[in-house]
Formats: structure tokens, sequence, C-alpha cells
């Protein structure tokens, strides 16, 4: 691609090479690298002239320099692109003919100057890299710590295959979201969608519906985040004396609420690595602990519970339960917590429209990528944190007794920071939909903003406070609003906006995944409710703590 471009462009005068340009990036032609390496060349353009006209005398251009076509090209073509060796210069003569400039050096030696320098210009506002990490930390979070809960009641094998088939389902409901906003003339917005595809009533159903979702998610992220602070504090101090409420307030009122008042989600980029990266920890302090524990029957309070779950011994062997089992109450109870799981919908649009060179394949990076990250850390945590407990793993892997290890409890802190930069995504979402609704604005002044974002984190707080079941949260919201907010809605939006003969085979997918999962989700819905009721109905109610 970078060929064709060189080509074209030696072909005009210097005069048109901006619109040539320009009109390459609009081009399927070019991959993303050679579009990244193109638009540069008006920048590098503007800034070499600049130093042409500080030059003292100053140098001023003339009819010949804007007009006359550049020397002829050599028939073998244009030659390839090298450095000067002179380390005052980036650019040699070749390049300032054809105006393109060079690749950037490497940063062989690393300072702290250096290195801001990196992250800057990996993970610039809009940037894939940039976006990529923002969607990671919007998907992974909570629903991390259950996933293991999630392979006992259903077994590793179909554990593993609802994870994987939740994780298609997303990308479906992703790419049909991205793609409906294609026909719209409006800002990518849910609201928009709907407005377009079923009129103010689907419009007001839709802004409720995702209101309460990022609401409830909300709720269960504080849940998560004063749980597992709970557990710290009673293993670092040794008492018995619960302080979660506490934890509670204290996370909303001095992390939450402030990192909430942020007006727009690439400010959020650089906390998004940081979430990543505690997000990573945790995976891997559930893998070594796993080496650690895994013929450990001391886990188990003192019960008489044998079991050889080490796959490097001879004597390694799983029941057939452990491998495959299927109740309808398993199964039902399990598939929620894999939905939820994946829970980043509300989330991908902001996003696409902060993205730099907006495209649909673009997004597509960004969706595969995260989604890359995501399966292979909940497979890892899932597997390893139920092997490693087996008929004892609780509904939070971080509950059960490690035996308190240090590397754990700083991967339950490390959780709980990726929740805290969770948090205001979701309360920008949320807010961002609240004004639309209510004021017909996506943004308000200054007062307004702080008071809507203060009345909901103090809400959302109240609510956790007296709920400390994480399972038990995930599982509603698995089955009610987040179904609808990340599968049904997606997949009617792009049902009746993108014409069925333009994509044939993905209009039937959609609509088929549709009636499939608003089936699946009525199902687990009807059974939470049950649940309940009569209590006894819930599989795996008791773990090893």
């Amino acid at each position: 691609p970078f060929q064709l471009v060189s080509n074209y462009c030696m072909q005009l005068p210097m005069a048109n090479r901006r619109a040539a340009n320009n009109e390459l990036l609009n081009t399927a032609l070019l991959d993303d690298d050679a579009a990244d390496y193109v638009s540069t060349t008006t920048t590098t353009s503007q800034s070499l002239q600049q130093q042409m006209v500080n030059k003292n005398p100053p140098y001023i251009p003339t009819d010949l320099d804007a007009y006359s076509p550049i020397e002829d090209v050599p028939e073998s073509g244009p030659q390839p692109l090298t450095a000067l060796n002179d380390s005052a210069s980036y650019f040699n003569d070749s390049l300032l003919n054809i105006n393109t400039p060079t690749k950037p050096r490497s940063y062989v030696t690393w300072t702290p100057r250096r290195a801001q320098l990196y992250m800057q210009d990996k993970f610039q506002a809009g940037s894939v890299k940039g976006s990529i990490f923002t969607l990671v930390i919007c998907i992974v979070g909570a629903g991390a710590l259950s996933v293991p809960w999630a392979f006992r009641v259903s077994g590793l094998l179909l554990g593993s295959f609802l994870l994987m088939l939740a994780a298609g389902f997303t990308f479906l409901s992703l790419h049909f979201l991205v793609y409906a906003s294609l026909y719209i003339s409006e800002r990518p917005s849910y609201r928009n969608l709907s407005l377009k595809a079923g009129g103010k009533c689907l419009a007001n159903y839709t802004s409720l519906n995702l209101m309460c979702n990022l609401f409830g998610t909300t709720v269960s992220y504080l849940v998560a985040c004063g749980g597992i602070l709970d557990l710290v504090y009673e293993v670092v101090s040794g008492r018995d004396e619960s302080i979660y409420r506490y934890l509670v307030f204290g996370v909303a009122a001095f992390v939450v609420f402030p990192l909430s008042l942020m007006r727009s989600m690439n400010s959020l980029r650089y906390g998004s690595l940081i979430g990543i990266t505690c997000s990573a920890f945790l995976c891997l302090s559930v893998i070594i602990n796993y080496f650690r524990l895994c013929d450990d029957n001391t886990v188990f309070n003192g019960e008489d519970i044998e079991r050889h779950t080490c796959f490097w011994k001879r004597n390694f062997s799983l029941s057939q339960d452990d491998l495959f089992k299927f109740t309808p109450n398993g199964f039902l109870s399990s598939f929620p917590i894999f939905v939820f799981a994946y829970s980043c919908q509300p989330n991908v649009l902001p996003i696409y429209v902060e993205l730099q060179r907006r495209s649909v394949r673009r997004m597509h990076k960004v969706i595969r990528r995260s989604l890359y990250f995501a399966v292979a850390l909940y497979v890892f945590v899932g597997i390893f944190g139920f092997v490693t407990f087996l008929d004892g793993t609780c509904g939070n892997i971080l509950s059960n007794d490690y035996k308190q290890h240090p590397e754990i409890l700083i991967s339950a802190v490390s959780i709980c920071i990726s929740c805290m930069f969770t948090l205001p995504m979701c309360v920008y979402c949320f807010r961002e939909n609240l004004t639309v609704f209510m004021v017909k604005k996506e943004q308000v002044d200054w007062i307004p903003h702080t008071l809507i974002t203060a009345v909901m984190v103090a809400v959302c707080a109240v609510i956790a406070a007296y709920v400390s079941g994480l399972n038990v949260v995930l599982g509603f919201l698995g089955s009610t609003t987040n179904p609808s907010v990340a599968y049904f809605l997606p997949n009617l939006f792009f049902i009746r906006l993108v014409p069925k003969e333009r994509a044939p085979k993905r209009w039937w997918t959609a609509l088929i995944s549709m009636v499939v999962l608003i089936g699946l989700s009525a199902a687990c819905f009807l059974f939470q409710i049950y649940a309940l009721i009569d209590p006894s109905v819930n599989p795996a109610t008791t773990c090893a703590s």
C-alpha cells in the first residue's frame, strides 16, 4: 500500500499532494499502518515550511516551488526510504522531495522522559491502542471473580464452551451496533439509533433500560470492591468484625466520584492501562496459587476431601462432573454470569465516536483485540480457580482460603483498582444517557454535571452497602437488563436500519441470535425469581472460605 501511495504522489505537483493524501486516506486501498504513515505527511510538510520561514534571512517560496512538478521518477520506481547518519536530521533529500517523514526512531535508551514520550505516542486520545485498553477495562472487571464459580456448576468443558459462546455473541452484537451506526446521520448513540429504528417509544425504552443496566453494573462493582477490601482488612488486622459498609462509602466518595467527573472517556485511557495490569496480575496470582494448593486438602477447613488436581503428577484425576456437569439449575445460574462477564456494549459507541479516522474496520480491530485479551483472562482465571478448589469454589474466588498468601492480597487490592477505573466509565455513560433523555443534551454545565454524578454515586453506594452477594447481583443483571442492552437492542438496530439485501447472512444471524438470547434470558430470569422464593434450588451454595 505504501508503494501505491509513493507512486501516486510522485506524479503530482506539490500543491496537489495534500488533497491526494486525503483522498487516499478515504479509500479502502490502504491498510491501517499505511494510513497512519501517510496521515503524518501534512504535519511534516507544515513543520518543514515553518523551519524555512524562520531562517535568517527568511526563505520566500516562489511559484516554481509551489507548482513545478517533482523531478522525474526513475524507471525503476521510487528509491527506498533511508535515514541520514547525521543525528541532527531526520530527513534526507529524497524524503524532502516526496514530502514523507521517516519512521520514528526506536527508543533504545530508556529514560523517564522517553518513557513519557512513548506513552503519549502510543496512547494518544482516540488511538487504536488507547481505545483497546479502554474497551478491555470496560469488559474485564468484577465478572472475573465469579467465573470460577460458574465453571464449578457447569464443569470445565461446558463452562469453557459457554464462555466462548458468550464471547461470540458479544462480538456479533458489537459488530451489529457499530455497523448500524453508519446508517444514521446523527452522533452514534443508543438513543439516536433507537429513534431511527423505532421512533420515540423505542428510544425511551432504550434509555431507561440502558440506565438501569449501568446503574446495576455500578452497584455490582461497588459490592465487589467493598467485599474484597473487607476480606483484606480481616486478614491484615486479624479481626472478625466487618467494615464492609464503611469501605463501600469510602470508595464511592473518595475514588469513584472524583474520577466520574471527567467529561471524556479518553481522559481515562491511562487509568485503563493500570486497570488491565491489575486484572492480569489477578490472573497470574490465581495460576501461581494453583501450583501451590492443587493437592492441599487443608483449604477445605479440615474436611476429609481427597483430590488430585496437579496435572503434572501421575495421580492426577478429575471426575466426570468436574469436566461436564449439565443440570438445569447449574446452566441457568452460570450462563447469566458468562453473559455479564462481557458486558461492554454501552461503552462501545463513546469509544467509537472518539476513535481517530473512525471506520468500521478500525473499530473491529479494537473489538477483536479487546475480546482476545478478555477471553484469555477469563479462561485462565476460570479453569485454574476452579481446579484449585473444585466443589469448594466460592461465588467470589478471592473469598476462598488461599492461606493468606501475599500475592493474593495484592491481587485483591489490584482487582479493586481495576473495578474503580471501570466505575467512572459506567457513570459517564449513565450521565450522558440521562441528560439526553431529560434535556436533549449530551453534555450539560458543570453544576448539573456534578449534581447528577453525585446523586448517582450516592444512591449506588447506599444500595451496595446493604447487598453483599456478588454472584446473586451478577445473576440478576445477566438475566434482565444486560441481555436487553447488550444483545437485543444492537441486533434490533441492525435488523431495522440495515437493508436486508446489503447483508442477508448477517441479517439472519442477527435475527436468530436475538431470538435465542431472548429465550435464554427469560428462562434465567424466571429461575432467579424462583430461587429467591426457594433458596434450596440454588446450586453450589457452600464453599471453602
